[in-house]
């Protein structure tokens, strides 16, 4: 299962995967995904993901692959995307396999600060 929604107070578009994921539950997410990131940048703001996974389990490879390519397609240089684990393994190997794309945390309250941190502060950490 994965969800989606906009929060209009931190700009922030919030995403809540849960379970393994079937073919036809990534395909629906993106193209949702994809009309929400369209909206957000049709507004002239910037595109800040949260995908939190901290109730999710590993995928299978193949799974992995297609999310990282749907994702290399959709998103572009200044957006942001982090990513709030479970626990400091799954972490890193969501930073291991979103390489520079992504930047992947254990705190809810740090992956929000990352978000909303001005332009030139979010390069610098990432």
């Amino acid at each position: 299962m994965i969800e989606r929604k906009f929060d209009e107070a931190t700009g922030i578009i919030l995403v809540r995967g849960a379970g393994l994921y079937s073919f036809m539950d990534i395909e629906q997410h993106y193209v949702a995904l994809r009309a929400l990131i369209e909206r957000v940048r049709s507004q002239g703001k910037p595109v800040r993901i949260l995908s939190d996974v901290t109730h999710g389990v590993r995928q299978a490879g193949w799974v992995e692959d297609y999310i990282l390519d749907q994702m290399t397609q959709m998103f572009e240089a200044g957006d942001r995307i982090a990513f709030l684990a479970a626990n400091e393994p799954d972490r890193a190997h969501i930073q291991s396999i979103g390489g520079l794309l992504v930047r992947s945390f254990t705190s809810r309250s740090a992956a929000e600060q990352w978000l909303a941190a001005p332009e030139a502060a979010g390069r610098q950490e990432a």
